[in-house]
């Protein structure tokens, strides 16, 4: 941490628990780190949910919760909290992921998961990752559990949003690269910068709505 990030720690068991709010205080946080037992069932999702619900709070535009679990979700549903209620449906844990991720979309929060040990549902920690745009990762043991902070610290930290207006104003479900450049401040000015480290993604247009017309036969 810098001296200006600021972290809070939640645990989940039976249910969430904020064991540390959030501090810039490292003390605090080591220390509530270390208070931790692991014992009891696995509200992950409700855990989850408190966690972004705390961070929601938080000012700033560059925010993350990471979600750490030995086990599978088993016990939300016995939280209180509503949803996400921990039932799963044949999909998985569908209306849960979709509750979470529009606080996650709405707060501008992704949700890194890491899943340690050998007993555990990795679907639905990759599934949270995935529509939150955060990042899953799995720690075989707790040695491994440094170079994983390490991985989602970069993460957090060389985040950006960019928002553009596409030529492409027909949205017929064509999908586009789109392909972001760090232009050299020592490069070509004359419209051949020195542009490297890129990245790149894909982005789909939506299809336009299917209208379906019923007559009444009346």
């Amino acid at each position: 941490m810098s001296p200006l990030d600021r972290a809070a720690i939640v645990s989940f068991g039976n249910c969430w628990t904020v064991n540390q709010n959030f501090t810039s205080d490292t003390t605090l946080l080591i220390a509530a780190v270390n208070s931790l037992t692991a014992t009891g069932r696995t509200a992950a999702l409700d855990g989850i949910w408190k966690g972004l619900d705390l961070t929601k709070l938080e000012a700033g535009s560059n925010k993350a919760v990471i979600a750490l679990s030995d086990g599978m979700e088993n016990w939300s549903q016995n939280c209180g909290t509503g949803l996400p209620d921990g039932v799963s449906d044949p999909q998985g844990f569908t209306d849960d992921l979709n509750f979470l991720d529009s606080i996650s979309a709405a707060i501008g929060a992704p949700v890194y998961t890491i899943s340690l040990g050998t007993d555990f549902d990795a679907q639905y920690l990759e599934d949270i990752a995935n529509a939150t745009g955060g990042e899953y990762h799995h720690a075989p043991t707790n040695e491994t559990l440094d170079g994983i902070y390490d991985q989602i610290k970069i993460s957090i930290c060389t985040r950006y949003l960019i928002c553009y207006t596409s030529p492409d104003t027909i949205a017929n479900g064509d999908c586009h690269d789109v392909i972001i450049c760090r232009d050299n401040a020592d490069g070509d000015k004359t419209g051949n910068p020195d542009c490297y480290r890129c990245d790149t993604t894909e982005y789909c247009e939506p299809y336009p709505p299917v209208i379906a017309i019923t007559v009444d036969p009346a």
